[in-house]
């Protein structure tokens, strides 16, 4: 699995890849700042989309949340206040997830993980 930074763009400079103010750089960062049960629930995603993504499947941050790219994108995942979720990219993709129904609630491309 590869990992991308967010690219480093000097304030004065106008980009559309900038990174916002606040972004995380990568992954561990973002789930540095996440606090607990949602970091473990997170990682523990994390190990799995790692271990089942092809091993060119790339690992950045894009909308400020932990992104999974290998020719367009996989999956995100996120911690909010409540819950963790995790952003299925494509309708097909959806259609593959297999996961208990008492750990997620199928909203379409979304799925919502309660934290343990």
């Amino acid at each position: 699995m590869k990992k991308r930074k967010s690219k480093e763009v000097s304030s004065t400079a106008k980009s559309k890849s900038a990174p916002k103010a606040g972004t995380p750089r990568d992954v561990d960062e973002y789930l540095a700042r996440v606090a607990e049960p949602a970091r473990s629930t997170l990682q523990k995603v994390r190990a799995v989309i790692r271990a089942a993504a092809p091993p060119e499947t790339v690992e950045c941050i894009s909308y400020q949340m932990p992104m999974y790219k290998y020719k367009g994108m996989l999956f995100g995942f996120a911690a909010f206040k409540d819950h963790c979720s995790l952003f299925a990219a494509t309708g097909s993709l959806v259609a593959q997830i297999r996961v208990g129904t008492q750990a997620v609630q199928n909203c379409q491309r979304h799925h919502s993980i309660p934290q343990r």
